[in-house]
């Protein structure tokens, strides 16, 4: 049996929006030195400059981003939930009795 060799993910280096609104992220590559690809997001679908993309295949760039994509959402989630389980402020009793700050 062979060993199975596992490349380390790429790594995300930059995110923005172009002119057109759309997220943009600078993915490195994981076998080029100093090289990186555009990942654009469109909707609900995601781009990227490199051959494998441009050719229609899923490439780890568009993986990496969207796995950022994916966590951003459920932590999101998370944020939500949690405000909403947070206890409700106790209410403010108000009493229109006379008082004194000197001591009776």
């Amino acid at each position: 049996m062979g060993k199975q060799v596992v490349k380390p993910s790429p790594i995300i280096t930059g995110r923005g929006c172009d002119k057109e609104g759309r997220q943009i992220f600078s993915v490195a590559s994981r076998t080029t030195a100093d090289a990186s690809y555009r990942v654009t997001r469109h909707e609900h679908a995601l781009s990227c400059t490199c051959m494998a993309g441009q050719n229609g295949k899923v490439c780890c760039h568009r993986v990496a981003v969207h796995d950022l994509l994916v966590a951003e959402r459920d932590a999101q989630a998370l944020r939500i939930q949690a405000a909403s389980a947070r206890p409700a402020a106790a209410p403010l009793y108000r009493n229109n009795k006379p008082f004194s700050i000197w001591a009776d």
